[in-house]
Parts: structure tokens; C-alpha cells; sequence
């Protein structure tokens, strides 16, 4: 997505980010616009050429680049590129000084692009790991259900849940969660 009131700017960077992959591209002119596609269409990044035209473009970083997982490249003239740079810290921004030389930009969008990438993985393998977490948590739950009301070490109550998990070919979340059901319904 690109973000700029210019027609003539907006086909400049349309040819540029061509340059990079051939991707679907679309072109608002202001940040309603942009937040109205928002709602509708999914973007790996958005290309805001300050200012546009309702709003100088900052509001929209700020209000997308937590709710959304996506990666911003805000243009700005060069004179405020610093002042641009630190308010954006906190985002997931990165702030290219105009006037833009295309080869750096290109740069910096394949740059933001593969961030992003490792970002998401990054997000995958959190949530696996979040996962697992509730899922050793519950098994945790069953051992100490099983070593109070069957007197078993925690090694041996261990050994039971891995044993009926091999034996019924379910995982030992399951196993857990049935010895729960068990003892406490």
C-alpha cells in the first residue's frame, strides 16, 4: 500500500517498489482512505509519503503499528527526518529521508519486508511455545493429583502419564486432562 496525495509521487514509488517484486499495489491519497482498506485487505507494508492529504501520516503508524502486524516506511522530508525518527521509536516504522534515492529505498522496502518475515516467524514459534507451556502446566496439574491421591512420586506420576500416553497414542496434555476429570469431577 502506498500512502501519498501526489499522483505523480505515487506512480514514482509504484515504479520503484516494481523494481522489487512484482506485487499487487494500491494507491490512496489519504489516511481515511487508508484506514477504510485497512478493514478489508491485508498488507505487508505500507509506503506513507508525508504529508497526505487529511493528515500528515504519523497518526496512522501510530494507530496501526500495534493492532496490526505490519511494517511501515514513512517518507519525510529530510530536515524533520530526526524529529520523524524519534517520535516513531515505539513502532514498527522506519523513516527514510526525502528526497529518496530509489536504489536506497528499494533497499530499505526489501529491508522492512524481510523483518517482517522474521518477525512473524519469530510470532509463530512464540505462540508454539506459549502452547507448550499451557500444556506442561496442565500435565504438571495431573502429576501432583496423581502423587496426592495415589501416593506416587512425582518421577512415577510422570512415568504413568507417559505410559498411558504411549499406550492410548494420545498426547499427555490428554492423558492430563483426563486424570483431572477423574479426580476432581
Amino acid at each position: 500500500m502506498i500512502a501519498c496525495k501526489q499522483g505523480e509521487a505515487s506512480d514514482s514509488l509504484r515504479k520503484i517498489i516494481k523494481g522489487i517484486k512484482d506485487a499487487q499495489i494500491d494507491v490512496s491519497s489519504s489516511s481515511s482512505e487508508v484506514r477504510r482498506k485497512l478493514q478489508y485487505i491485508s498488507y505487508d507494508i505500507i509506503i506513507v509519503n508525508t504529508p497526505l492529504s487529511d493528515e500528515f501520516g504519523l497518526d496512522l503508524v501510530f494507530d496501526f503499528s500495534d493492532t496490526f502486524d505490519l511494517a511501515f516506511v514513512v517518507l519525510v522530508k529530510s530536515d524533520i527526518a530526526d524529529q520523524v525518527e524519534y517520535k516513531l521509536r515505539d513502532t514498527s516504522a522506519f523513516v527514510v529521508s526525502k528526497p529518496v534515492n530509489p536504489r536506497a529505498l528499494q533497499q530499505n522496502i526489501r529491508f522492512v519486508a524481510k523483518a517482517g518475515e522474521k518477525l512473524e516467524k519469530l510470532r509463530a514459534r512464540n505462540e508454539q511455545l506459549i502452547k507448550k507451556i499451557e500444556d506442561l502446566k496442565v500435565v504438571d496439574r495431573a502429576k501432583c493429583c496423581l502423587a496426592a491421591s495415589l501416593s506416587m512420586t512425582e518421577e512415577e506420576a510422570h512415568r504413568h502419564i507417559q505410559k498411558q500416553s504411549m499406550d492410548l497414542r494420545i498426547t499427555p496434555k490428554e492423558v492430563a486432562e483426563r486424570i483431572l476429570k477423574e479426580y476432581f469431577n
